[in-house]
């Protein structure tokens, strides 16, 4: 019996061995989207944290400039 690569059973082969492969790089592409969405979120987080602290001082700016001019 000779190996016909257009027979049925070689193609469903061909099939089953691609879907095999499919959820393997779909795994791996899942747990780099967990890895990347960590990151951005945590970089997000950081902006936040940022200009709260940026605005504490400014607020913290106006209200020393404010008291030195109601004193002056």
């Amino acid at each position: 019996m000779s190996y016909d690569p257009s027979s049925e059973n070689a193609m469903f082969a061909k099939i089953l061995q691609k879907l095999d492969t499919q959820d393997s790089t779909l795994s791996d592409i899942k747990t780099q989207v967990y890895k990347t969405n960590g990151r951005v979120n945590a970089l997000e987080n950081e902006r936040w944290y940022q200009r709260g602290i940026v605005a504490s001082i400014g607020l913290g700016a106006s209200f020393v400039w404010g008291w030195i001019n109601s004193k002056a």
